[in-house]
């Protein structure tokens, strides 16, 4: 994806009120993102305010950036990596400490034995772990 992309999707009819979210790292090992790549992915989503609504990430490197969602994916609870290279991040990590706004679960809760119970013992892990954040960053 480049800003050629990005140009046809801001002049495209009825997309006033759409924004993109563009990839700067992944969650998964041997990925062929390098900090290069994601510093021009940030800085091509700074060119392009009123079209990227976020950034997939794993970083905080994009802390500075609030106007940006930062979406996280690779959230796991108790698995630090899988059989498929896939590397995780516990909820607090992400939300704490790399700023993350929304996270991508997964596996997390579709391979739980009960899907709704890991749903919302996720949906309270993260939204503790964001009230901390709020109280961090008002001291």
């Amino acid at each position: 994806l480049g800003k050629g992309v990005l140009d046809v999707i801001k002049k495209a009819e009825g997309l006033e009120k759409r924004g993109v979210f563009l990839l700067a790292e992944a969650s998964c090992s041997g990925t062929l993102i390098d900090a290069k790549y994601s510093k021009s992915t940030l800085k091509m989503a700074e060119e392009y305010p009123e079209l990227v609504a976020g950034i997939v990430c794993q970083s905080p490197m994009f802390l500075n950036n609030p106007g940006l969602i930062q979406l996280t994916p690779g959230v796991q609870i108790d698995i630090k990596a899988d059989d498929v290279d896939q590397q995780y991040n516990s909820p607090e990590l992400v939300v704490i400490e790399k700023g993350c706004d929304i996270a991508v679960v997964g596996r997390g809760i579709t391979k739980a034995a009960d899907t709704a119970m890991a749903a919302e013992k996720y949906k309270k892990i993260l939204w503790d772990a964001y009230l901390e954040r709020i109280k961090k960053n008002q001291n």
